[in-house]
């Protein structure tokens, strides 16, 4: 049954301790030189990687997102709904815009087995594989999230070194094989999910961060009601605020056929 957000009980976690957008990060590096391979709580940064969450523990579920964009030139809004199917060594992921109806082509298709990883991105111009890797990377529905951001890296194809540990959250630097996708990801150790990702340039500066501003209890989880991704140097942002979940058994497989995008 779908649960709104008038019936959710709201947990208005607004996140301390968020870094100058723009401060370089030199000294967290070399400070992790003395930190333990494994949290305190007994994960090592590849399983707490493995266990985070940008949308909340659950296997399956049906999210309505507003999108929320901020540019110079001013500002523009969608609605997509987001289908998540998760099992232990698959993960399927869907994004279509549902608002504005014009804009109703455009979707998003990912599909992760083991450690290889597949998407396609669907346009008014037809569907585009999209290889792995940053370089083709490409914007999602015109915001300041790219095509990767809305799933949590795979562990297996990064580096993991746990940079900070409080009582609360685990930080951890993710970097590819070829270093040009560098990320300082801070988790919280209690729901697993994503509270902050600062993307590094080659001069360890934020470019790109996402950061989840509030929460929300369902069941007894903890799910993201709002969070935005930035763009600091270009002056823009994209805000993410989940307006319902659903949560069926099941999601027909047709939903992740790329051929039926």
């Amino acid at each position: 049954m779908k649960q709104l957000f008038s019936s959710f009980l709201l947990l208005r976690s607004r996140l301390h301790s968020r870094l100058f957008l723009l401060v370089p990060v030199f000294m967290l590096f070399f400070s992790a030189a003395g930190l333990p391979a494994v949290s305190s709580s007994g994960d090592t940064p590849f399983e707490l990687i493995a266990k985070s969450t940008l949308f909340g523990d659950t296997s399956c579920a049906v999210y309505t997102v507003s999108m929320d964009i901020s540019e110079r030139a001013g500002t523009k809004s969608r609605i997509f709904e987001l289908y998540r199917q998760e099992a232990e060594t698959e993960q399927k992921f869907l994004a279509q815009i549902i608002q504005p109806v014009f804009l109703r082509n455009m979707k998003l298709l990912s599909i992760t087995s083991g450690d290889s990883e597949a998407r396609w991105l669907k346009t008014s111009r037809g569907v585009k594989r999209l290889s792995p890797g940053m370089s083709n990377d490409q914007p999602l529905f015109d915001s300041d999230f790219s095509t990767s951001d809305l799933m949590v890296i795979n562990p297996d194809n990064y580096s993991l070194t746990l940079l900070e540990e409080t009582a609360e959250t685990a930080v951890i630097l993710a970097e590819s094989a070829d270093r040009k996708d560098r990320r300082k990801i801070t988790i919280d150790k209690a729901s697993y999910l994503v509270n902050l990702v600062d993307y590094l340039n080659a001069d360890n500066r934020i470019y790109k961060q996402y950061a989840l501003e509030e929460t929300m209890e369902v069941d007894g989880k903890s799910f993201p009601l709002t969070a935005v991704m930035q763009h600091p140097l270009e002056d823009t942002k994209t805000t993410l605020t989940i307006q319902s979940i659903d949560f069926p058994s099941s999601i027909p497989a047709r939903y992740f056929i790329s051929s039926q995008l």
